[in-house]
């Protein structure tokens, strides 16, 4: 870590090996320019190495098991309107053996699907609640999540999950264990002229 600006700055280090693989060549052709201020060139020679094998390095661990969790009370409104942005306030209490990290490669965030009452998924990947800091197994992390309605007007629950980005949704290791909110939608505000 080096400082710049009084901020701290990480570099990391990305490891390449390969047993096997080829280097693959091609020529990139460019379209012509309108500005005249660089030298136009109409092509160049690529190439790039297929078949390596990547290392991160760094304290992200995609294989820790951060998965067992508690979930505690969801304050959501009853109603909202189609398409608004509201705020569901919620806990979450960490039950695994690995800390839950904030940051770095995979972090863990709180998420949400929207769908109808019979099960089918209406938006499957909604918008990430990202945590203060890493929770210590046994810590509670307490979220403020911003949450978009569905379009259409109707009845619908609000499914919350937590994921570890790039690995997996909670509620796939965990047998389901998600926190549901039924929700009504109603029309949207008319649009004033």
């Amino acid at each position: 870590m080096v400082e710049r600006f009084g901020q701290p700055v990480y570099v990391y280090v990305l490891e390449v090996t390969s047993r096997t693989g080829e280097v693959r060549s091609w020529t990139q052709n460019y379209p012509p320019r309108d500005c005249d201020a660089y030298p136009y060139v109409a092509s160049s020679e690529e190439s790039f190495f297929v078949g390596v094998q990547l290392t991160v390095l760094g304290d992200s661990d995609p294989d820790r098991d951060v998965f067992a969790l508690e979930w505690g009370e969801v304050h959501a409104p009853p109603r909202v309107r189609a398409g608004q942005t509201f705020a569901v306030a919620t806990r979450v209490r960490n039950v695994s053996e690995a800390t839950w990290p904030a940051g770095g490669v995979y972090p863990v965030a709180l998420a949400y699907h929207w769908q109808t009452p019979d099960g089918e998924d209406v938006v499957f990947d909604g918008t990430r609640t990202a945590l203060a800091g890493d929770v210590a197994p046994g810590a509670w992390a307490r979220f403020r999540a911003s949450i978009e309605a569905p379009a259409e007007p109707g009845r619908y629950v609000l499914v919350l999950d937590l994921v570890y980005e790039g690995v997996s949704w909670f509620a796939e290791r965990t047998g389901g264990t998600v926190a549901r909110v039924e929700i009504e939608v109603s029309e949207a505000s008319p649009t004033p002229l």
